[in-house]
């Protein structure tokens, strides 16, 4: 009896396991797509075709590619790094022994945490070892004392718990003070700023301040070090701008803004500590005295509706992430970063619009100053030797502006230079009836010289768009005007120098530079044009597919649904700067984010979409037709051919339509699987410095060879596509994610993301920049409401991200997670279809941010085409079979002509030709589970068949 008790106990264990283990079974095949995309597998393979290679790599082997990678990323942040400060201590000509100091310097922040390449420790440069390669010895005692600290930084969203993981004085014991003796040629202090995906950099830590701000620890470290090093070096391992108004209190010799450094950018920086490499790189931010003086800053972070609660909102129970009670209101305007600074000061200088009130002060003392609020402004940067540049001409004719500007190296040593060239739009009685902000100095273009040495001169030409010239009027004219008045054009420096170049060729007087000395400016490096009459026609038709341009986001104002809710920053009144905004969701408001949050038909939680009662049958749809057309017969057909591609898309089965949407195959055609790469910061194994220091390179070649190593990289790892780059605006400098995104500024985005698309198409790699748009911070990403004015989207959210299609030619794009207004952007028919595709000219595939955005809305009417990493199917085939909804069929066949053009654009079609096949690939896994669960079931039955051998031996045993 106790024999059968034991198999029989041991019987109902292991069927328990097989009944989990099945279903587990059933919920990973359900969700293969995801955990292919995981893996990294191919579901199909080619047979044929395999002399047919459309996109050639330059590298004849993988390890002449993964050299040639290595040499671009130390190029890439010997270029990108900016040199701050620097009182002759650099370079380190004469250096033989130094004491690395900060905890950075040991736990270096190579990347911040966030989708894409993870550090490689075998291929690893660090600080250490990157000075000791040179022949710079490096202080062990202190340098293992890190090593062997169990001190770590803490990122949190909540207020009170980020820790910046710095050594406290005590760490300092007198054996480590001792050691600094015998290594005292210089002490480098590496000071780090880690936050990520889904973190920001926190407004309030451990010590109840800004995580930008410089802490106690840092503060004893570096009086530590004045009293031990007569030589100071300070590195700024961040891609988050930091307050850096210290640097003079403490008597730092230099100061180098390094950001996130990728595998190999330790060494880029030892080559420009020792003079090897001349510094080059200029700011992308503006350096602020105090992290929170930024307008944007009033309207950052966890925002509730007043009444969410009355309405029940909350997190969306379909994803359990998504929100409906947040919002953000992006109350300055255009008034980001410079934009904000400049102009401000400019209305200081020419005394209008209460510009020195108190209203928005944050570091000057008394009414606001220029110098107290910026430390370092915009396009800021310095070298180990001097430049004098000469505007010799600017044009403006045929709707291009070109400057030509002559550099001569003055100084003593070979360096680089970047030139800067900048815009003013005047600023006019129109405008203000009208409401158009404008902006006091705009970058319109940059160029980089090439390596001069002393007396030697190199003339640069840069050409720029009229269109960039141009603001968005959403009060009256609805479209992009140019106004009357004269345009100012200036090279700097950085953006405040050529502002006070534009203000001396203005005439004005009392100009100060970035340290509040006084300047007269440059006029000489000005040029003044002038326009007769407003043109508010050129630019209100599309000059990419003739599409009529007007406001299309009033949807995304909070002033349409609640009307006065907002004040907009504006020059005309200082005293408009933001202040927190909060509003009570109207009954309206709520019923858009609520929809039902409870499952329609399908299944589906949230949908707005309903069968329309016109809708054809699914059998009245043309699918799995003979029409003897393959994928690869397609490759030449243009996009506006509907009569061949309609030939083609009928030919698609109902499982290929559904399984596109997923990254699938279409077998039925013979296109296989399309693998996709995550992350703007490398691919295939190799991480590159952060996106934002490569851009501070201002180097239209270094930023080429960003993508073009990107997709050289993907085509090695068969990757077709890639979410990259990432183009949202440092809007604040706390956003989590600024470190891969390019600038604060939307023409340098706008510029850098289609240098970088145009090199990632061009090598068959689909760029899909990511998130558009207005993914400008971490904290309640996931459903936030974001509001502002259709000239505010369109001039900075939506500007950084139109010259990754308009010119770069992209033909991918992921969405975000957050709202236009009410609706998410992967649903957003506004943005993805009449923006995107109907003034843009997109032909591409749009993909969603991870698992965001609900099933029939995205896909029929939001203009999203693939799910990321979340598999649709159930609710798809539910829609299609149970509702028999044939208009969900023909909208997946438009979505299926968007993702083919896409891919047959891409590496995906090398080895293809009219006589390959496409073969499906049972993964890996899926044989590992078949085998296990047939295993499992094989030990199922032989237990149970030993407990009943076990009751019958029993029962023979008792007669």
């Amino acid at each position: 009896m106790r024999n059968a008790r034991i198999w029989r106990g041991l019987t109902c264990i292991i069927t328990s396991i097989l009944i989990i283990c099945i279903l587990a079974s059933m919920m990973a095949f359900k969700y293969d797509v995801m955990i292919n995309n995981f893996l990294g597998i191919v579901t199909t393979k080619t047979r044929g075709g395999e002399n047919a290679i459309y996109y050639p790599s330059d590298y004849e082997s993988t390890e002449a590619l993964m050299t040639a990678a290595r040499a671009f990323c130390i190029d890439e942040m010997n270029e990108g790094v900016v040199l701050l400060k620097n009182d002759g201590a650099l370079p380190l000509t004469d250096v033989k022994k130094v004491t690395l100091l900060g905890r950075a310097s040991y736990d270096t922040i190579y990347r911040n945490g966030s989708a894409g390449q993870n550090t490689n420790a075998e291929t690893m440069v660090t600080f250490r070892s990157g000075l000791e390669a040179v022949g710079i010895a490096v202080n062990e005692t202190v340098y293992n004392a890190y090593a062997q600290s169990t001190t770590s930084r803490k990122n949190s969203s909540k207020a009170g718990e980020t820790d910046i993981g710095e050594e406290a004085i005590e760490f300092y014991t007198d054996e480590l003070v001792r050691s600094f003796d015998d290594y005292n040629d210089a002490a480098i202090i590496v000071f780090g700023r880690a936050c990520g995906e889904g973190v920001d950099a926190s407004t309030n830590d451990m010590e109840g301040i800004s995580q930008l701000a410089l802490h106690q620890s840092e503060k004893d470290l570096l009086n530590l070090a004045r009293a031990h090093f007569s030589k100071i070096i300070v590195l700024i391992n961040s891609g988050n701008a930091m307050e850096l108004g210290w640097l003079d209190e403490y008597d730092v010799n230099a100061c180098m803004l390094v950001g996130t450094v990728g595998n190999f950018g330790c060494e880029s920086v030892v080559n420009l500590l020792t003079g090897k490499v001349n510094p080059s790189g200029h700011l992308v931010d503006t350096y602020a005295a105090s992290s929170f003086s930024a307008p944007a800053m009033q309207n950052f972070g966890a925002i509730n509706y007043t009444n969410a609660k009355d309405y029940k909102l909350g997190l969306i129970s379909r994803s359990g992430q998504d929100v409906t009670n947040r919002m953000l209101v992006m109350a300055e305007g255009i008034y980001v970063g410079y934009k904000y600074y400049e102009t401000r000061y400019e209305d200081i200088i020419l005394g209008q619009g209460n510009a020195e009130s108190d209203v928005g002060v944050f570091a000057s003392a008394g009414n606001w100053n220029y110098a107290e609020e910026v430390t370092f402004p915009f396009g800021y940067g310095l070298s180990y030797t001097t430049f004098e540049q000469k505007l010799d001409s600017l044009t403006w004719k045929e709707q291009k502006v070109t400057a030509t500007v002559t550099v001569t190296n003055t100084g003593d040593v070979a360096g680089k230079s970047v030139v800067q060239l900048y815009f003013q739009s005047p600023y006019t009685d129109y405008d203000r009836q009208n409401l158009v902000e404008k902006s006091a100095i705009q970058l319109i273009g940059f160029n980089k010289t090439s390596l001069l040495n002393p007396g030697q001169s190199e003339t640069l030409t840069i050409t720029a768009d009229e269109y960039l010239l141009c603001s968005y009027d959403y009060m009256n004219a609805q479209s992009y005007i140019l106004d009357a008045g004269t345009y100012y054009f200036a090279i700097g420096d950085h953006a405040h120098d050529a502002l006070n170049n534009v203000l001396a060729a203005k005439g004005a007087s009392g100009m100060t530079d970035e340290r509040g000395q006084a300047v007269s400016g440059n006029a000489a490096r000005t040029a003044a044009v002038e326009r007769d009459a407003l043109d508010s026609t050129t630019y209100k038709t599309s000059q990419y597919t003739g599409a009529t341009i007007e406001n299309k986001l009033d949807s995304a104002n909070l002033n349409t649904w609640i009307p006065g809710s907002v004040t907009y920053l504006t020059r005309q009144d200082w005293n408009t700067f933001p202040t927190t905004i909060t509003v009570a969701v109207t009954d309206e408001m709520a019923e858009i984010l609520l929809t039902s949050n409870s499952a329609n038909s399908i299944g589906e939680l949230n949908e707005r979409y309903i069968k329309p009662e016109d809708a054809p049958s699914v059998s009245d749809v043309v699918t799995g037709a003979d029409n003897g057309l393959s994928f690869i017969d397609m490759l030449d057909v243009s996009y506006e051919d509907e009569e061949t591609w309609n030939r083609f898309l009928d030919q698609l089965t109902i499982d290929d339509l559904v399984a596109l949407t997923n990254h699938g195959s279409a077998l039925s055609v013979g296109k296989p699987a399309t693998r996709q790469g995550d992350g703007p910061d490398g691919a295939n194994g190799v991480q590159f410095c952060g996106e934002m220091i490569g851009t501070c390179s201002f180097n239209p070649e270094i930023i080429r060879r960003r993508g073009d190593m990107m997709a050289e990289l993907d085509m090695a790892g068969g990757i077709a596509a890639h979410w990259a780059p990432a183009g949202d605006i440092h809007r604040t400098p706390f956003s989590g994610r600024n470190f891969e995104y390019f600038s604060e500024d939307s023409i340098l985005s706008y510029l850098a993301e289609a240098i970088t698309c145009r090199a990632m198409q061009a090598k068959g790699l689909m760029a899909m920049p990511k998130h558009f748009c207005g993914n400008d911070q971490e904290t309640a990403r996931r459903g936030v409401c974001t509001w502002g004015t259709e000239q505010g989207w369109r001039e900075v959210q939506f500007k950084g991200f139109e010259g990754a299609y308009t010119v770069g030619g992209a033909l991918g794009t992921m969405t975000a997670y957050s709202r236009y207004g009410l609706i998410f952007t992967a649903e957003s028919d506004i943005a993805n279809n009449q923006i995107l595709r109907g003034e843009w000219g997109f032909k591409g595939a749009t993909i969603t941010d991870g698992g965001s955005g609900t099933t029939l809305d995205m896909f029929i009417n939001g203009g999203t085409d693939i799910s990321c990493l979340s598999d649709r199917t159930s609710q798809l085939m539910a829609q299609i079979n149970e509702l028999d909804d044939g208009n969900l069929v023909n909208a997946l066949k438009r979505n299926a002509k968007h993702i083919m053009y896409a891919d047959l654009r891409s590496n995906l079609i090398n080895g293809m030709a009219s006589d390959t096949v496409i073969e499906k690939v049972t993964p890996w896994w899926q044989t590992a589970i078949i085998i296990a669960d047939a295993v499992l079931g094989a030990v199922t039955l032989l237990v149970a068949g030993l407990y009943l051998r076990s009751i019958r031996k029993e029962k023979k045993s008792v007669k």
